[in-house]
């Protein structure tokens, strides 16, 4: 799946079909930020640390659950300059 441009929100819920579990993350991340990325045969590990890396979000997982947030210290405006 290519995803080009496109709000988090969508991609969080293709991520959730896909690897059968659910996202969690701060409606005014999900809203506000677009990635571009290609989904294949990586393990749900591999897909979320490549999207904390090229989001600038740290992430965690929990059970079936995944937490993405922003670093300590860090809001959406900085977030955004930042990208």
């Amino acid at each position: 799946m290519t995803f080009d441009n496109d709000r988090f929100t969508d991609v969080i819920s293709y991520l959730e079909d896909k690897y059968q579990l659910q996202i969690i993350c701060p409606e005014e991340i999900a809203d506000t930020l677009y990635l571009t990325l290609v989904v294949r045969n990586e393990t749900k590990e591999e897909i979320f640390k490549e999207i904390a890396r090229i989001s600038h979000l740290q992430y965690s997982i929990h059970n079936d659950t995944v937490y993405f947030d922003f670093p300590e210290n860090t809001d959406c405006q900085t977030l955004q300059r930042s990208l």
